[in-house]
Order: C-alpha cells, then sequence, then structure tokens
C-alpha cells in the first residue's frame, strides 16, 4: 500500500481584501500517484484579515495596507504552508491559472455484496461477532454474538439473590451499574417485587451518572487509541496547544501542557508501552496533529 510521502497547497497567494480564494491541498505518495485531499484537509490561518469558512475556501476583509500571512493544511499528520498577501483594493493582483484537475482521480471502492463478517469487535468489554447480508448495498439481515463466556450463571447458582447483583455486575470494568441493575431487576421479577417510586428515581439518578461515567471511561481507555497518536505528541508546541486547548474548552482549567509533554516523554522513554510498544503509532491513518494528540493525551 503507498504511503503519504508530503502535501502541498495550491492557489492564488495575492487576494484583494474583501474578496474569497479557493486553495487545493494535494497528497504525494511513495509510488509518486497524487490526490486531491482539500476536503479531508485541516485548514488554518493566522491573520486577523482572514478565516477560513469552509474546505480550503478562504474569506478577507479590506486591510489598511497590503498584509502577509500563512495558511496552513494539516492532512494525516503532514503540513504544508503558503504565504499569502492580501492586497488593498486599489491594487489587482496578478492572475493565477487554476490548479491543474487529477487526470486519475480515485474511483470510490465496489459496494460490497453478500455475507459480511466482523469478528472480533474491537474497543469493547468481552468478544463480539457480527454477520451481515448485503443487498445492493443495503443490510438484509444481521446477527450479533457474544462469544466469551464469563460463566456468571454457574457462579450465581446456589448463593443468595441478594448477592447477585455483585457478581453480575463485574461482567464488565467500564458499565459496572448497569449490570448489577439489570440483575437486581431479574431478582425483583422473580419474586413479583413492585419498588417505590423513590427507589426507581434514585436508580435513574445512578442510571445517568453510569452514562456519564462510561462514556468518559469508554472513549479514554478504550477507543481513544483508534484516533490518539500518544508518541505524536511528543512532537507538540505546548503554548500552540495550550491556545488549542482556550479555542475548544474555554471554561476548562488550565494544563500546563509542558509538565504533561514532560510526563509523556518519561513514560515512553521508559519503554513501558507495554502491549502497545509495537502498535500502530505514526500510521498515516492518525489525522489529528500532535498538538491535538497532547490535548488529548492530557485529559
Amino acid at each position: 500500500m503507498p504511503r503519504l510521502t508530503s502535501i502541498s497547497i495550491t492557489g492564488s497567494s495575492e487576494i484583494i481584501g474583501g474578496s474569497n480564494a479557493q486553495y487545493r491541498c494535494t497528497a504525494k505518495y511513495s509510488d509518486g500517484s497524487t490526490r486531491d485531499v482539500t476536503t479531508r484537509t485541516r485548514w488554518s490561518e493566522n491573520s486577523n484579515y482572514a478565516t477560513f469558512t469552509g474546505r480550503g475556501s478562504l474569506e478577507t476583509t479590506n486591510v489598511p495596507t497590503d498584509t502577509s500571512f500563512e495558511i496552513s493544511a494539516s492532512y494525516w499528520r503532514r503540513q504544508a504552508n503558503l504565504t499569502v498577501t492580501i492586497k488593498t483594493q486599489d491594487q489587482e493582483p496578478p492572475s493565477t491559472p487554476p490548479p491543474p484537475q487529477e487526470e486519475n482521480p480515485p474511483t470510490p471502492p465496489p459496494t460490497q455484496e453478500g455475507r459480511m463478517v466482523i469478528d472480533p469487535i474491537t474497543r469493547i468489554e468481552g468478544h463480539l461477532r457480527i454477520e451481515t447480508e448485503v443487498t445492493g448495498g443495503r443490510v438484509d439481515k444481521a446477527w450479533s454474538t457474544g462469544t466469551l463466556f464469563r460463566g456468571v450463571e454457574p457462579i450465581l447458582k446456589d448463593r443468595n439473590p441478594e448477592d447477585a447483583w455483585l457478581f453480575t455486575q463485574r461482567l464488565c470494568g467500564v458499565c459496572t451499574y448497569v449490570h448489577g441493575s439489570t440483575s437486581v431487576r431479574s431478582v425483583e421479577d422473580a419474586l413479583n417485587l413492585i419498588i417505590p417510586a423513590n427507589a426507581r428515581t434514585i436508580r435513574n439518578l445512578l442510571m445517568g451518572a453510569q452514562y456519564l461515567h462510561d462514556h468518559i471511561i469508554h472513549f479514554y481507555h478504550l477507543h481513544a487509541l483508534d484516533w490518539v497518536d500518544v508518541v505524536s505528541a511528543l512532537d507538540a508546541d505546548s503554548t500552540a496547544t495550550r491556545i488549542l486547548s482556550e479555542q475548544v474548552t474555554p471554561q476548562a482549567d488550565s494544563i500546563d501542557f509542558g509538565a504533561v509533554k514532560n510526563r509523556l516523554q518519561t513514560f515512553v522513554n521508559s519503554g513501558q508501552l507495554g502491549p502497545f510498544a509495537n502498535a500502530y503509532w505514526g500510521h498515516d491513518e492518525y489525522v489529528l496533529s500532535p498538538e491535538e494528540n497532547l490535548l488529548l493525551a492530557s485529559k
């Protein structure tokens, strides 16, 4: 599979203030092929007189005098910059030919038909197998199979029903309460018990807290490694990360990203990445910048 080697920006380097300009980002691969990735690129600029309103679409305002700044494109941990000058309205910028069109644009993958099997489903507690039958691009039938036998049933056999919820909630280290609650309700249904309204309210409050807890734990401990390149965070600029944090969550408490980066560097140098030591750090599918990786690793 060809690997991404570099990206480049094409478009006008001079713009009349108050006008718009469209830029294109092109990715180059190890086999010499190129691809237009404009719509998948993260665009930014460092000017008070310009802002990106869409993928590659730059909008400018009038300037008191000619003003130069840089626009940046980030794609799959690659970055390209282009210096752009906003001209006052009494000047005409040089004409720029439109960017060349890709001769052989990539064709979309064919629609898969028939039986599709995903086994295992990752980033969950336990093992799961999903099978589907696809016809005309639509799923006609689907089967979900839990393939891990926990043995909770024989563990609970002949035990006091009041103890069942303590064992059952150990089914998962992330969403413990929901399993415990289900076990309690099963016992109540077997004994034909009806709980008072206050008890139901308390359970609903606990379930709401579990909902928040589950999402946070699942993302940062299970799912985040599909998105956050921990090693890439070592290349981040701490000041730029602080600015990014203030833009994303201005109400959040401040974080010493320099200190976090140092702790992360110590952790990586210690060789304690454990099962992730030979993982896919640096893979082209990671699209976040080093600053974004450091921000998420700090959370």
